[in-house]
């Protein structure tokens, strides 16, 4: 495919993705803030469960929630579905534009030369699948007590991570537990949450009573797709920061932020009746920014040792110009060029070019960083730069991006 339809398609892709997702997750917040808001008004007896008035744009509302009737029932019903089914679908297409294409570069780990591009390709939508029915089956099964359930969801979840974080890239392995995520959101939407409204919508059309059970089926979904919220929108953005998924311990970094995101949202749930709600939060976050504090030193000891060992004669030797611009046209160029070679990256490079020396060293804080430290660069590797010419942009950078 052209590398300019590619990009458009992409943005096109991404930009229904976002507004869809806004507003699945808005909702989702909107009607969970609203069940913990809920007064009794004294009014309608016990087919309601409560009211509550909200002001927004210069207008007073008043939102009830009932036992519904067939004599209560609007001609006008709104379903809130196609949110969740766009940002799904829209989702999926950015994962083939993105992922699956290109031979798989964003997708498949370099170090793991045993996964091909169809096996991983394959590997992922049998993760994504699989996942969706392993959880699904597991929260079909009665039990007297759904915390045994969320046990084993999460340590199902930790070995997914693990598991995505071996066979694929970093940056591959957060945006596929990302499509894990949303695909138990929009599963639950559209195999538990809709029917089980529609089933309660013609029980009433047809003079029966609500049933509760229904409802408790449906709100059990939405409450698992609202703790999955914070984490989702995280792996959506993940994609952005190298240090984060390029990190030797990318797998550990991932789960502490999806664990206490997810916690913040529970407590953010409960602040109506639980006081200290807030502390809690700040208790989370601390604990967090400690577990990554600690991540990233063990990591920098085990990134560290993984480098290789100084080499005192190559290290003696002063840097030249020339050797850091014979690197950057073998081993850059063919994506970071106004008129790149590359056509897989041609449109990805974020608008980094080094056609001419002072471009390279307006982003000399940047190549070290990427080419250097997270090793994130060239991208999979592709145009297969050593670590010794890794060091030397190291020690260019270091002397202060000279270009004589």
């Amino acid at each position: 495919m052209d590398a300019q339809w590619s990009e458009w398609l992409g943005l096109i892709a991404r930009w229904v993705h976002v507004i869809a997702a806004i507003m699945w997750v808005g909702n989702s917040m909107l009607f969970n803030w609203l069940d913990r808001n809920l007064r009794d008004s004294g009014e309608g007896g016990p087919a309601k469960f409560g009211e509550t008035w909200l002001l927004h744009s210069g207008g007073f509302y008043r939102v009830e929630k009932f036992r519904a009737q067939a004599s209560t029932l609007p001609p006008l019903l709104h379903w809130f579905k196609w949110q969740s089914y766009t940002t799904w679908i829209s989702g999926v297409a950015l994962l083939i534009l993105v992922y699956f294409s290109g031979r798989g570069a964003y997708l498949l780990n370099p170090l793991n030369p045993r996964l091909g591009y169809a096996d991983g390709v394959a590997l992922a939508v049998a993760v994504i699948a699989g996942g969706w029915l392993v959880y699904d089956l597991l929260w079909r099964m009665p039990a007297r007590n759904a915390r045994a359930q969320g046990f084993i969801s999460l340590v199902l979840l930790v070995l997914a991570v693990w598991f995505m974080h071996d066979q694929f890239s970093g940056r591959g392995a957060y945006l596929m537990t990302g499509a894990l995520l949303g695909t138990l959101m929009a599963g639950n939407v559209f195999f538990h949450i809709i029917p089980s409204q529609k089933q309660m919508v013609a029980a009433i059309e047809a003079g029966q009573d609500q049933d509760l059970a229904l409802a408790d089926r449906a709100k059990q979904r939405s409450i698992h797709n609202n703790y999955m919220t914070f984490p989702v929108i995280f792996t959506m953005i993940s994609n952005h920061f190298g240090g984060l998924y390029g990190h030797p311990l990318n797998w550990l970094i991932l789960l502490v932020l999806v664990f206490a995101s997810a916690a913040i949202r529970h407590f953010m749930n409960i602040r109506f009746t639980w006081k200290p709600w807030l502390a809690a939060c700040g208790a989370t976050t601390a604990a967090a920014v400690i577990a990554l504090i600690a991540i990233y030193a063990l990591g920098g000891r085990a990134s560290a040792a993984a480098r290789l060992a100084p080499d005192p004669v190559a290290d003696a030797q002063p840097v030249t110009f020339d050797h850091v611009w014979s690197i950057v046209q073998n081993r850059c160029l063919s994506c970071h060029s106004e008129h790149p070679t590359d056509p897989v990256f041609a449109a990805a490079t974020g608008g980094v070019h080094f056609d001419h020396p002072s471009q390279l060293k307006a982003y000399a804080d940047r190549v070290k960083i990427r080419t250097v430290i997270q090793q994130t660069m060239p991208l999979a590797n592709k145009t297969g730069i050593t670590p010794q010419e890794r060091r030397l942009l190291g020690r260019w950078v270091d002397a202060g991006a000279p270009l004589d």
